[in-house]
């Protein structure tokens, strides 16, 4: 026959227990576990095949490394609005329609500019391309 009853005997070395401390850790792995798993997978793939498709001026990509990953996955994570396939085709659409992004314009007897993934993925550039900077480049040429 088994009972149950309480006991004020202490756990043994055998058995485990849990802190406060613990308690609290667990809780804000999980936190953060929930918080990561609402965010989507930034997709590296269809988005490299967007910039394919819809800049076909600019440099191809034909090593995807763990830095241009990287890279991407930052950008993407910066902000919900570009945790999706349309944010960055209308991005892309968005520089196609601008002349010095896209090398339809010469600067000043150099060769044309042309944007490339790998330039417009560093956090200053980015910036810059969201913020219009240059849009009107090709007036200044």
């Amino acid at each position: 026959m088994v009972t149950s009853r309480a006991t004020n005997k202490r756990p043994t070395n055998d058995q485990q227990t849990t802190t406060k401390q613990e308690a609290i850790s667990i809780t804000n792995i999980k936190e953060e576990n929930h918080i990561a798993i609402g965010k989507p997978n930034c997709q590296h793939t269809e988005v490299i095949n967007l910039y394919h498709e819809l800049l076909p001026a600019s440099p191809r990509i034909k090593d995807w490394t763990p830095a241009r990953a990287a890279t991407l996955k930052a950008r993407w994570n910066e902000s919900a609005d570009r945790q999706n396939l349309e944010y960055w085709k209308a991005l892309f659409e968005y520089i196609a329609g601008i002349p010095f992004l896209t090398g339809r314009v010469a600067g000043n007897g150099r060769k044309p500019f042309v944007c490339s993934l790998d330039w417009l993925l560093k956090a200053e550039n980015f910036a810059k391309v969201r913020e219009g900077r240059y849009e009107d480049q090709h007036e200044r040429a």
